[in-house]
């Protein structure tokens, strides 16, 4: 019984162990998938906008539409309008994700920017007056990169923290496994002593049974004690045999 308590025990600590490291693991990878999802979605909003607006600017300027552009959703823009409700769905979006204050207010500037923008665009102002466009249009797309920029620094912050996580859990699941090695290692060097100690006590007292009721010296052939112990029983068992034919044959 205590040998499957011990065996049991060294199981369960392996288990525990192995359940330990793959809560932890799967919880780095949650973090890492909450933290970036989010982010790198809207950094790739970013650059569609940007690209739209430079499109846009291209078109205008060259006095000619462009061949085309390709968005995430495969949209083919071919006119300044179309570009600038691109523009419009793209920024709605990035307006609906800010993750701190800062980007609030530079995505609060960029609305105004695409405004001013956008009046100028439809104004005609890269024809009127192309300094008054130039401006607005480069006022805009430094708001883009701006944001671009936070998005940049808020994903670098995030594998920071991530890369520290992962060094601190790294060393908790190194102290947790040395520690579930080395009692593994008392449990399975403790349960043969205790059993060696167990038999070899038993053997002693079989043999001062047989000593003393068979009135005979033990001699043993096997060295090892395990086979001593099997040995010495086969021996009291032969002993008891021979006793009870004898006794068996008195009887008749």
């Amino acid at each position: 019984m205590q040998l499957m308590y011990g065996l049991f025990l060294v199981f369960l600590i392996s288990f525990l162990l192995q359940i330990v490291n793959i809560s932890v693991n799967q919880g780095l990878v949650s973090k890492l998938q909450s933290c970036h999802g989010q982010n790198y979605a809207s950094l790739r909003n970013m650059y569609d906008m940007q690209t739209i607006l430079d499109g846009l600017n291209t078109m205008l300027i060259e006095n000619q539409p462009q061949d085309s552009v390709t968005t995430e959703n495969e949209g083919i823009i071919l006119s300044p309008a179309m570009y600038l409700d691109e523009f419009e769905k793209k920024l709605q979006l990035q307006e609906s994700s800010p993750v701190n204050d800062t980007e609030l207010e530079l995505s609060e500037s960029l609305n105004n920017a695409f405004i001013r923008f956008s009046y100028s665009v439809k104004a005609e102002e890269y024809v009127s007056n192309y300094q008054v466009y130039k401006e607005k249009f480069l006022n805009l797309r430094q708001y883009v990169r701006d944001v671009m920029e936070i998005k940049f620094k808020i994903i670098e912050q995030g594998d920071e923290e991530i890369v520290s996580q992962a060094i601190k859990v790294l060393k908790i699941q190194k102290k947790v496994g040395i520690t579930g090695i080395v009692i593994i290692g008392l449990i399975l060097f403790i349960l043969p002593v205790y059993f060696y100690n167990k038999i070899e006590n038993l053997t002693d007292r079989l043999s001062n049974y047989y000593k003393s009721h068979l009135n005979k010296e033990v001699v043993f052939t096997a060295e090892k004690q395990l086979e001593k112990l099997e040995e010495l029983v086969n021996k009291i068992l032969t002993e008891a045999d021979k006793n009870r034919a004898m006794n068996n044959a008195g009887g008749i």
